[in-house]
């Protein structure tokens, strides 16, 4: 769904499964029946621009819909100066349910996704051709766009699982989220630092709404999950199950850090979730809004335009938690990948780079 289309081809859109996706508020089918009968398309095409976020239940998905909300400007909108939309006339920005961050690197490295929230640290081994992204699954071609908000290991158990360390999940049934996502790559590489091995418990690969699901019914003992604090969903278990969240300990954080400068010393407040009542010393890291090189500089920099206009600023700190911690004086914060060419433009304007270099901040 990438480009302009005619109305023939809004018909053909509006009529297909496309699965989950978020489109400023609105079904695409009905947003194209409502803009057919407008007439709006004889003066104006439309553009729809992919956000991959993530499960629908994570943190992503909900910032990738406040997202779309503020940069889609369809046709017949109220105009700006007016209280209306001051997205980009004809954009009608979509949010989808993925994988995860590095289902969504890939994507969008190969063109197929428009851009998309990734973590700081896949992003910059999908662009560095480490690990899983080494050889040809390298993506030379992602940019970032802005960095968002930091993102926070959350190591949720059972409070009848009686865990209280790392090394306690031995034997212990425990999620790790879904294939292809940076939740899975950091909490592998946790549980390997905690020394236990892959033999050492029984994983469960299942996204997070799964994963509460299960935690719920007594089918696990324990998920990881990487995001914004609270998640909707780990707020919901919480209210209906007790539950822990599990500390990191520092020489952990420690190694980490070591490993890439970009992870942070996080802390879950007592009170983020019913039953938590003491302070967590975790990590995180941001997650950062990407795209890919062969994107315009003038779309990259309409996107920034609008993201960070005046306007946008209530929508994403009354939209979720996670959007009170968006602010174009952190959006250079934790980078790890190139700036794309027209965001390190938008950013010389608004005098937060010197020169506009596309090189990464971390």
């Amino acid at each position: 769904m990438r480009g302009r289309f005619t109305r023939h081809g809004l018909r053909r859109i509006a009529g297909r499964r496309i699965g989950k996706l978020a489109i400023c508020g609105l079904s695409l089918a009905g947003l194209a029946v409502a803009t057919l009968a407008g007439g709006a398309l004889s003066a104006q095409d439309l553009r729809f621009f992919r956000i991959g976020t993530g499960s629908t239940a994570g943190v992503n998905f909900s910032i990738g819909g406040l997202i779309s909300s503020v940069v889609s400007n369809p046709p017949g909108s109220r105009p700006c100066e007016r209280g209306g939309s001051c997205g980009i006339p004809g954009l009608i920005a979509v949010a989808q349910a993925t994988q995860g961050s590095a289902d969504n690197a890939r994507e969008v490295g190969l063109g197929r996704l428009d851009s998309a929230i990734i973590q700081a640290d896949v992003a910059a081994q999908a662009y560095g051709g480490k690990g899983a992204f080494a050889g040809a699954n390298r993506q030379a071609e992602l940019r970032a766009l802005t960095s968002l908000y930091p993102e926070t290991l959350q190591i949720v158990v059972r409070r009848d699982a009686k865990v209280k360390t790392l090394a306690g999940l031995k034997g212990k049934r425990v999620s790790i989220d879904t294939a292809g996502s940076g939740t899975q790559a950091l909490a592998r590489n946790v549980l390997a630092r905690a020394g236990l091995r892959p033999a050492d418990f029984k994983p469960s690969m299942v996204d997070l709404g799964t994963g509460v699901d299960m935690m719920r019914n007594g089918q696990l003992d324990a998920l990881f999950y990487v995001g914004g604090v609270p998640a909707p969903a780990i707020a919901q278990l919480a209210d209906m199950v007790p539950i822990d969240l599990l500390p990191l300990p520092p020489a952990a954080l420690a190694a980490f850090r070591k490993e890439e400068p970009a992870y942070l010393a996080m802390t879950v407040l007592a009170g983020s979730y019913a039953g938590v009542t003491t302070d967590i010393a975790s990590m995180g890291i941001y997650s950062l809004w990407v795209t890919n090189s062969k994107l315009s500089d003038d779309m990259a920099y309409a996107l920034l335009k609008a993201l960070w206009h005046k306007s946008a600023q209530p929508m994403l700190a009354n939209g979720h938690p996670a959007g009170r911690q968006m602010a174009l004086a952190s959006a250079l914060n934790g980078l790890t990948i190139p700036l794309h060419a027209g965001a390190a433009r938008f950013y010389t304007d608004m005098k937060l780079l010197k020169t506009a270099t596309p090189t990464a901040k971390p």
